[in-house]
């Protein structure tokens, strides 16, 4: 059980049963003997007294007497001789006139659902009597009453501690699932989220951790907006040199002479690579900050993957590698084509650049009924365990050395991620069990209207 809110509403019911359950248990084991009579208690003294009336003033006057015992006992008494006959003239049944007159000195007998005190006692001529008494179960029934009732008794003190227990835990927890679904939704990029005045009036501690999180929050978001502001003034800025360069460029060429071609070239394909970059970077802004606009419309993402597979095999063939298609499932969705065939397109060129030589791309585009799958293997050296989450961060490297020398900026898996994201999709990268990576792309099946 992981759930704070039930191991707190658990353990204070159990808590609170276990209180109301031992005050029970201890209040019939003080009450319980109490309530049965012992040798020399008044009832002995009644059963006497009705004795020497009934010696004294015959069957009215034990009569009179009994109906006074009535009145203050709440419960009706008999007096019997040694063959079982009432006295007073009262009716009794057969059963309790038999268990009567065969108990001994004191005893207790049931007859039906009623319990009954006896008791042999002997007036001053020495006649013995039996003196019986309908057990005085008034106290005990006010303290518990029938196992029914005293069952349903702790049925509904348990619900009502129940329900004291489920909105103390409530209140105690409320605050924290507030904060856990506003951390869940800053964690998957909605940067925005705050608990806000979601807590209403309370000032305690959980009311302080909410405000400290919106402060942190809003730090965080500050700093990767100014962050993403700042890549995107960068690269907007850095567009004009480059492009004054490029001129420059074609003004040396054609001013110097061949022996400059070789630097010519040299500096002609780094400037196409900060040119990449930079394009790269705009790109990714754009999808961090929103404005990038979605265009929804009808996609043959079939058709899309074999031209991106057919563009591929072309740039793989001179590094010799190759691209092949799997599975090729035939769809329609909807969604922006140029967000998605880039990201397709990166993750299939990041394949060819670290399949190792002779060896196939392979790539797969299946369908099941709610979810679109693309995947792309490699047959390269794979990945650490530890950098599989990393490979969609911004620049990040798995081997600086490697990415470089093979021309990636590290930013075409974290485009790729942040596009797929757009469309209400996921990207996942896993290590092939013979060796490789696996990039597997999922999207809805969003069929076009």
């Amino acid at each position: 059980m992981q759930s704070l809110f039930l191991k707190i509403f658990l353990w204070f019911w159990a808590a609170m049963a276990f209180i109301i359950v031992s005050m029970l248990v201890v209040t019939w084991l003080i009450i319980s003997p109490r309530l049965q009579p012992q040798v020399g208690d008044p009832f002995k003294v009644f059963g006497n007294e009705a004795a020497q009336v009934y010696e004294r003033e015959g069957q009215a006057g034990l009569a009179s007497y009994l109906a006074y015992l009535d009145q203050n006992l709440k419960n009706p008494s008999y007096l019997l001789d040694e063959k079982g006959k009432e006295l007073s003239g009262r009716k009794i049944s057969t059963a309790l006139q038999t268990a009567a007159i065969q108990g001994r000195e004191r005893g207790e007998v049931t007859v039906g659902e009623k319990q009954y005190m006896t008791l042999r006692v002997q007036s001053h001529s020495g006649r013995p009597y039996f003196f019986v008494h309908a057990f005085p179960e008034f106290l005990e029934g006010q303290l518990f009453g029938t196992p029914a009732r005293l069952a349903l008794q702790i049925l509904v003190v348990l619900l009502s501690a129940g329900l004291g227990c489920y909105l103390l835990a409530w209140y105690l927890t409320a605050p924290l699932v507030q904060l856990r679904t506003a951390a869940q939704q800053f964690a998957t990029g909605n940067l925005a989220a705050r608990v806000g005045n979601s807590l209403g009036k309370r000032r305690d501690e959980a009311t302080e951790l909410a405000r400290d999180f919106d402060r942190m929050a809003e730090r965080i978001e500050s700093l990767i907006n100014g962050q993403r502001r700042l890549l995107g003034d960068i690269s907007h800025e850095l567009r004009s040199p480059l492009t004054r360069l490029n001129l420059a460029l074609g003004v040396a060429r054609r001013q110097a002479g061949d022996s400059a071609v070789k630097a010519h070239d040299r500096i002609e394909r780094e400037a196409e690579r900060l040119n990449e970059l930079i394009g790269q970077l705009l790109r990714l802004t754009e999808l961090e900050s929103g404005e990038q606009l979605i265009k929804r419309e009808p996609l043959n993402l079939a058709e899309m993957v074999r031209e991106l597979i057919a563009d591929a095999e072309f740039e793989a063939r001179n590094q010799n590698r190759g691209v092949r298609i799997t599975t090729l499932d035939k769809m329609t969705i909807t969604g922006d084509e140029r967000l998605l065939r880039s990201a397709i397109e990166n993750v299939i060129r990041n394949a060819i650049r670290h399949t190792a030589e002779n060896t196939l791309v392979e790539v797969a585009l299946t369908k099941a009924p709610t979810t679109v799958l693309i995947t792309v293997r490699d047959h390269g050296a794979g990945v650490p365990e530890a950098a599989l989450n990393d490979l969609f961060r911004p620049f990040y490297r798995v081997d600086d050395a490697r990415d470089r020398h093979s021309g990636g900026t590290g930013l075409g898996l974290s485009i790729t991620e942040r596009a797929i994201k757009l469309h209400g999709g996921t990207v996942q990268a896993a290590n092939a069990l013979d060796q490789g990576l696996i990039v597997s792309l999922r999207l809805p099946a969003t069929p076009a209207e």
